[in-house]
């Protein structure tokens, strides 16, 4: 298998995540699928296929355990509630009874928004384009009068937190 394009020996087979890797991170799943979409993508249009990966490691071969927060309170995952196994065992009550409202919106705070910016410095490090700069809080931020609309940072954030401006694509 190709892990630039996913590609497999058969050209209209394209694999990627917990099929190519084995049991995984779900952002590596992930990055494999937007892998291979990519390529896919690009072979349909009658494109060449990308010559470099959309993901790499980083230069420093930090992990994604090194991007979360240090400061943060540690909420231990929900153990969701269920009916004892005897009671279970003789009827068609659902066996996960689900959470309450109160435990859904305690179980969504433990959330870090990953799919927003992970200050990976993509954007400023690797791309370089002037417009991006970090604000007094250490956020990253784009300058709109430095901002010229081109789009590409949109396509080289490897988190996809950046969007064009107007909702274009």
């Amino acid at each position: 298998m190709d892990h630039i394009t996913g590609a497999t020996s058969d050209p209209r087979v394209f694999a990627g995540g917990d099929g190519v890797l084995g049991p995984a991170t779900v952002v590596g799943t992930i990055a494999g699928g937007r892998t291979a979409a990519r390529a896919i993508d690009r072979m349909l249009q009658g494109d060449a296929v990308p010559e470099r990966p959309l993901f790499r490691a980083s230069a420093d071969g930090s992990s994604a355990a090194d991007l979360v927060p240090d400061d943060l309170e540690r909420i231990p995952r929900l153990e969701m509630p269920s009916i004892p196994p005897a009671r279970a065992r003789g009827s068609f009550d659902e066996v996960q009874t689900g959470a309450s409202h109160d435990q859904s919106l305690e179980e969504a705070s433990r959330c870090l928004n990953c799919g927003s910016c992970a200050r990976c410095d993509a954007c400023i490090t690797t791309f370089g384009c002037p417009a991006f700069y970090r604000d007094g809080d250490g956020l990253i931020r784009i300058d709109a009068k430095l901002c010229n609309g081109c789009g590409v940072c949109a396509l080289v954030c490897p988190n996809g937190a950046i969007r064009p401006a107007g909702g274009a694509a």
